[in-house]
This record gives C-alpha cells, structure tokens and sequence, in this order.
C-alpha cells in the first residue's frame, strides 16, 4: 500500500487499485462485518438479477405461446375460408347439375307429323341424389 494523502493504492499481484483512507480499516471484525455484508447485497442482487432474467423468460415464452395461438387461429381460418369457398363451388356445381336434370328436351316425331314430344334428361334419374347432395353441401356450409 502506497499513501496518497486521502486515498491509498493498493497492489495484489498483478491488480493495483485505489480506495480512499475512510474505505480501508485494520479491524478484522469490521473488515469481516463489511465482508458479510457485501456478500449478502452481491447474493441479493443476484437473486434478483435472476428472478428478473425468468421474467423475462417468461414473458417471451408468452409472446411465442401468443405469436403461434395468432397465427394457427389465421390458418384455421383460412382454412375455414377454402373450405367455405369449396361448398361454395360445390352448391354452385349442384345446383347446375339439379337445373339441368329438370329440363325437358324437345324431340319431333320421326314418323312425318308435326308432335313435339319433351324427353327429360338423362341427369334426371339421379335428381333425388342430386337434391339430397345439395343439402349436405348447404347444411355443411
């Protein structure tokens, strides 16, 4: 130790430092005192320095947890969207198909008079499938 008036430079191996004169004491039961001390607010601070880094694990693990909770419920809804816009196409789809099995084809008479007789469609045997198909696509819809 080196006196430099108000302060002392203190040299440990190959660590030198300063420290002012009211830092530094010659009783062991105050030094010891001091020790415990710094000891308990080194162990405080680092217990809350970790209780503060778990927080702040967990706050993002939450932010994640609630990053994907969005983003699935986006692609359930999408998904609900496609499969909304499917039905769509399919009732669509049906109801052609029911339209055209109800329709009546003109044919003439081959056998020279003038009688018009109406042919249903070959759709029209498959009209009860048909209709029964389009309330499964609308009941599902």
């Amino acid at each position: 130790m080196n006196d430099l008036g108000d302060r002392l430079r203190v040299k440990a191996d190959d660590l030198e430092f300063e420290v002012r004169k009211d830092q530094v004491t010659h009783d062991r039961q105050m030094a010891m005192r001091a020790s415990q001390v710094d000891n308990r607010t080194q162990q405080k601070l680092a217990e809350t320095m970790a209780i503060q880094q778990q927080r702040l694990v967990e706050t993002q693990r939450s932010q994640i947890a609630q990053q994907e909770q969005t983003r699935n419920q986006r692609n359930n809804l999408k998904e609900l969207e496609d499969r909304y816009r499917a039905l769509q196409q399919q009732e669509g789809e049906t109801l052609r198909q029911i339209g055209q099995a109800q329709e009546r084809h003109p044919i003439r008479d081959s056998y020279g008079r003038h009688a018009i007789h109406y042919q249903p469609d070959q759709l029209a045997p498959q009209l009860p499938l048909l209709k029964s198909r389009l309330k499964d696509v609308q009941y599902e819809k």
